[in-house]
């Protein structure tokens, strides 16, 4: 089992930066919350980011709590968090998976590299991820999937777990290409 963070704004990024805004109606010790979509700074480059990705079970007026194990930067660093506060959520790992993939529908977005020069290499341009992709899941009859749990298989044998919404769709996950990429819905 593995133990995260919750997040609040003014917590900083693994590349300097720091979480910008958060809900202030729900706070940890007088801070507003960081959640999914939240800005953020990136110590390495100029710009508003946003915080990707949250705690599956843990909402805020519709939107995921950020939290250490869930949320990236989507800064060209792909920045982790670091934590200010010991509150905390644990994860089981998802083992059951059906053989049954979806793949249908993907949306595919290309993550901007804000402030750089054409000419700068930075390390940001070392990292082979530069797409955030979502899925819509439908089964074959095209009834959507909602509130399912799934796992993201990559290539190199990662995976990514989470649970579709109220439309069927998956969380943002960022990749370098969909190819080899592969969706099962989990079963209890």
């Amino acid at each position: 089992m593995a133990m995260g963070f919750f997040l609040r704004v003014g917590d900083k990024t693994s590349c300097g930066g720091e979480i910008l805004t958060g809900d202030p109606t729900f706070s940890w010790y007088g801070v507003p919350t960081a959640r999914d979509g939240d800005a953020v700074s990136c110590g390495k480059h100029s710009g508003r980011f946003q915080i990707c990705g949250g705690v599956q079970d843990v909402w805020d007026e519709g939107q995921m709590l950020a939290g250490t194990l869930d949320s990236i930067s989507s800064c060209p660093c792909r920045a982790t968090f670091i934590n200010s506060i010991v509150d905390c959520y644990e994860k089981e790992e998802q083992t059951a998976v059906t053989d049954h993939v979806f793949t249908n529908t993907a949306a595919t977005a290309v993550v901007p590299r804000v402030g750089e020069e054409a000419n700068q290499k930075t390390a940001a341009q070392d990292l082979p991820c530069r797409h955030a992709i979502r899925f819509r899941c439908s089964d074959d009859h095209g009834h959507l999937q909602l509130n399912c749990r799934y796992m993201l298989l990559f290539p190199q044998g990662h995976r990514e777990t989470g649970i579709t919404d109220a439309q069927g769709l998956t969380a943002w996950h960022f990749i370098e290409s969909a190819e080899h990429t592969s969706l099962h819905l989990l079963k209890d």
